[in-house]
């Protein structure tokens, strides 16, 4: 069953017609790809063979072919740039690229970040329902003000997690991918 939120999100009309009526847009990399010395490559390649060995050894085979493909999805991520996308917010939804997001499908946002030159600043969206994931938006310290204003019309800022960023977030950042 299609819901009528599901039918904004696949009319290609109407998703031109909300990245026209843009209020605020930026471009945003894929992801943020992160700068590694030679350390981090030498305890990815010991962490690996490690586990490969003890997989083995264990005769967990499944295991070593995981850890195998695992660091082919990081060494292929090493070596691909981050595409560029457009983001914006707009009276209807946002929209990452060719996704729109209408409003009515996010329950709140969270500002994380921005204290200083050295903090990046993130937006943080939840949606509405259990199963879809957060997903973070990186903006410039300069226009947190003007997003927060627009975003506050259409959906809740929660200020309880305001500076809360998620463990899985934070646990990617510190190993670096």
């Amino acid at each position: 069953m299609v819901h009528m939120e599901d039918q904004e999100l696949l009319d290609p009309t109407e998703e031109e017609n909300v990245r026209d009526a843009a209020i605020l847009q930026w471009d945003i990399p894929e992801y943020h790809k992160y700068t590694h010395g030679r350390m981090w490559y030498v305890l990815i390649t010991l962490i690996s063979l490690g586990a490969i060995g003890y997989s083995i050894y264990v005769h967990n085979y499944v295991l070593a072919v995981l850890t195998v493909l695992l660091v082919a999805i990081i060494v292929m991520h090493e070596i691909r740039e981050p595409k560029t996308i457009q983001f914006g917010l707009t009276a209807r939804g946002l929209f990452l690229d060719e996704r729109v997001v209408p409003y009515a499908r996010l329950s709140r946002f969270w500002v994380v970040g921005g204290e200083d030159d050295k903090t990046p600043a993130f937006i943080y969206f939840d949606y509405r329902g259990a199963w879809r994931p957060r997903f973070a938006v990186p903006i410039s310290l300069d226009a947190v003000d003007d997003v927060r204003e627009v975003l506050s019309e259409f959906i809740p800022e929660d200020e309880n997690e305001d500076y809360h960023v998620p463990f899985t977030d934070r646990f990617s950042r510190w190993i670096g991918i």
